[in-house]
């Protein structure tokens, strides 16, 4: 099966994928996978059984820089004590599966976001856990790589048998779904089922419940690509991965080093204002909004 799960943040997407995937522990209830209790596993086993059971398909790929891209994938097999004569044929076979035959002996840094993803699948399904564990596995990706890879866990679940568990926030990654559960406050809301509908109509369906249940964010993180010191304040360009904000992507924004050094969050104490437009400005920028944050006595002066 390929299951995605879908929530607000805060509802818990995150914290039952841990709990699933051993890393968390559960204060009451029970897991079970293919009929054995997780929650009852000696601590001193846990390794061994994530190891044999679970794959794990991270945002970051958490590939090793310093080990090829046939290495990283042999790492997997090397800790599971497969002999070493088979793990070449391992690595060719699922590396023809999976359209990476040929980056086998570059490094991480000298292949595509995409391709280190793929190298990640790779990894994770080359000892076939009976679970595989993906969590925002897009999220570093473009949408073209974002395709790609989707079509590739897709393909994993329906020619590997593989059994997915994707979390994500975005619709478009969910409709590669077979079924999807919403969480909301910590409990499932609704479920939603593929059956044999299109991925459009499927990818619609899902638009209508988050339409119901609220926007469906990681936290609104921002990414700060470019700072301009002007006296005491810093005027950054800003890209929000929050698809609920209110501020046009690509906003201009100021506010005090006092308040990036205080990690305080963006979206507090925060004001739109359209800036005038000057004298001979092309007409496409002067619709620019400007985000002024106002900080007055919430943050110390940065001159002192």
């Amino acid at each position: 099966e390929f299951l995605g799960i879908m929530g607000a943040s805060g509802s818990g997407k995150t914290t039952l994928l841990n709990c699933i995937s051993t890393i968390d522990t559960v204060s009451a209830g029970h897991i079970f996978l293919e009929g054995t209790d997780i929650t009852e596993i000696n601590p001193k086993s846990l390794a061994r059984f994530r190891r044999e059971n679970l794959g794990f398909v991270f945002q970051d790929f958490n590939l090793l820089d310093t080990l090829t891209i046939s290495e990283n994938i042999a790492l997997a097999l090397a800790i599971n004590k497969v002999p070493a004569g088979s793990v070449e044929p391992h690595i060719l076979d699922i590396a023809g599966k999976l359209n990476i035959s040929d980056i086998l002996n570059k490094y991480p840094y000298q292949v595509s976001g995409g391709q280190k993803q793929r190298c990640a699948c790779a990894r994770a399904i080359i000892n076939n856990p009976k679970l595989l564990l993906a969590d925002e596995p897009t999220g570093a990706l473009d949408s073209h790589s974002s395709q790609m890879l989707l079509s590739t866990i897709q393909s994993i679940n329906e020619q590997l048998r593989a059994t997915i568990l994707m979390v994500t926030h975005d619709a478009f990654t969910a409709s590669y779904a077979n079924r999807i559960l919403f969480l909301k406050d910590g409990e499932i809301f609704m479920e939603l089922r593929k059956g044999n509908d299109s991925r459009s109509a499927f990818f619609d369906k899902i638009l209508n419940v988050l339409t119901m249940i609220g926007p469906v964010t990681t936290g609104g993180r921002k990414r700060i690509t470019r700072f301009t010191p002007t006296h005491r304040m810093i005027s950054a360009r800003i890209r929000y991965n929050n698809p609920a904000t209110t501020i046009p992507p690509h906003a201009y924004c100021s506010f005090s080093l006092s308040a990036i050094l205080a990690n305080i969050p963006v979206s507090s104490a925060a004001t739109l204002e359209k800036p005038p437009r000057k004298a001979n400005e092309d007409p496409r920028k002067a619709g620019t909004l400007n985000l002024v944050h106002r900080w007055k006595n919430k943050v110390p002066n940065p001159a002192r």
